[in-house]
């Protein structure tokens, strides 16, 4: 099968008793019955998305979108749809905060759908597969294959009259600016609209925000303290000393406070071993060598970007 656009998900980890489905996640499915969506209530896994081992908190942002989707409920009481944004650049770490928010009150939800929103091809793959796990309906050799036209409205219909929250996110959904182009997608036809149903878009479009009254939650540079911790983490730095701290500050400054080009130049100097023992000598090196450096991308640590530190 040939790789579709957008973010991939090799390495993420599972544990715990969440209801989670990936949106484009291949594989058995537990618990799972043929059912009608007035009685669909099966486990999608048996799992929870984890952020990177070595994702630092962001508490101040972390903290914005628990205030506007966990801790409200209008006046009288009901769990109205919310749509929250959190954009900002590309390799700023968007993804990894909203996995965080996930990890953190995933029990809160009956389930959580992590969709693809990169390109038509993820994002309506997904919602097709969604759609014959909601209802019970596997594409079987010999079958018509489901049209999206079918699947997207049937989604967003099972929603209703639904108990609980419902967490809906769609991940780095970019190109949302132009509709005279041809990779245009219109975010409003996908999204859920029901009682109890929270939905989180990630993109690094600005205009996203105008897709709801809620307030944005930007993913720009890190503070220094979190950047820090994070090189540290990323170049497995366990203890520094003020002559290595003084090292990592500049270096983290020079890379812009940038998550995913502090976490590119962790490990590159995790597995070179002259830099192990003198980091003093990267950024030379890094001035030097900036293209290839950035370029680099961290397969076995995080989700795979699509898009170099270079292009953002």
């Amino acid at each position: 099968m040939s790789a579709l656009p957008g973010n991939t998900y090799h390495h993420i980890q599972i544990s715990g008793n969440a209801r989670v489905l990936l949106g484009n996640a291949v594989g058995q499915v537990t618990d799972f019955t043929i059912a009608t969506p007035a009685d669909y209530m099966g486990q999608y896994a048996n799992s929870s998305l984890r952020p990177v081992t070595n994702y630092v908190p962001r508490p101040r942002l972390h903290q914005k979108i628990k205030e506007q989707l966990h801790d409200q409920k209008n006046n009288d009481g009901r769990d109205y749809t919310r749509v929250l944004v959190v954009y900002g650049l590309g390799g700023a770490g968007k993804s990894q905060l909203v996995l965080q928010y996930i990890q953190e009150y995933r029990r809160d939800y009956m389930a959580v759908f992590w969709i693809e929103a990169g390109s038509k091809e993820t994002i309506e793959r997904d919602y097709v597969q969604i759609y014959q796990l909601l209802y019970g309906r596997q594409a079987d050799i010999g079958q018509a294959i489901v049209k999206v036209e079918e699947a997207v409205p049937a989604v967003k219909r099972w929603f209703q009259g639904r108990e609980g929250r419902w967490l809906v996110v769609l991940d780095s959904a970019d190109t949302i600016d132009n509709n005279q182009h041809r990779s245009y997608i219109d975010l409003k036809y996908f999204m859920p609209d029901a009682l109890g149903v929270h939905v989180i878009i990630t993109s690094r479009s600005s205009t996203a925000k105008e897709i709801t009254q809620l307030e944005a939650v930007e993913v720009a540079e890190m503070e220094a303290l979190e950047a820090t911790e994070l090189f540290k983490r990323s170049a497995k730095i366990k203890e520094a000393g003020q002559k290595i701290l003084e090292e990592i500050s500049v270096i983290v400054k020079e890379l812009g406070y940038l998550a995913l080009a502090i976490t590119l130049a962790g490990l590159y100097i995790s597995v070179t071993p002259r830099l192990q023992s003198d980091i003093g000598r990267y950024l030379p090196e890094y001035r030097q060598r900036r293209r290839v450096l950035l370029q680099r991308r961290p397969k076995q640590h995080m989700h795979r970007y699509e898009e170099s530190v270079l292009s953002i």
